[in-house]
């Protein structure tokens, strides 16, 4: 839990700094002036850039209090802390098939440096599966017998 709760705090001071940044550097005229001149598909870039600096924020901050749950022995951290092991190994299994299997990798690895493309997507896809077999071990420590018996008493 100690590890995710630092990961996870460092993880919310960078959204908070980031959001900090983006709201600090947005909010002057000439920011605002390039923002009212532009068409709707920036304008779009713009909220989307917005949305998930914020989404991350909400993420990273969720999961600290989760891992302050799951130190504290409280069963809804156990329940959440696996819920979302669950979604990163979903997240990170879709994001090899997608290494793999996208139209837009496939058209950038026949341009240039195919070897050296693969050579990322290989590596990228072992951290990824590495990341799915860890957080798949922790998950079954967390959901075994044991386990479960210390958080409910």
């Amino acid at each position: 839990a100690w590890i995710f709760i630092v990961l996870s705090g460092l993880a919310t001071c960078l959204a908070v700094l980031q959001n900090l940044m983006f709201q600090l550097m947005n909010s002057t005229p000439e920011i605002q002036e390039v923002i009212n001149r532009s068409d709707n598909s920036e304008i779009l870039g713009f909220n989307s850039a917005r949305f998930f600096l914020f989404l991350f924020l909400l993420l990273s901050l969720s999961v600290l209090l989760i891992s302050i749950g799951l130190l504290k022995k409280k069963n809804w951290g156990r329940i959440l802390f696996s819920g979302f092991l669950i979604l990163a190994m979903v997240y990170f299994a879709a994001s090899i098939f997608n290494l793999h299997f996208s139209e837009q990798t496939q058209e950038i690895e026949l341009s240039e440096l195919p070897g050296f493309l693969t050579y990322v997507k290989w590596v990228t896809s072992a951290f990824y599966a590495g990341l799915i077999f860890i957080f798949g071990k922790i998950l079954i420590r967390l959901n075994s017998r044991d386990v479960k018996q210390s958080f409910i008493n």
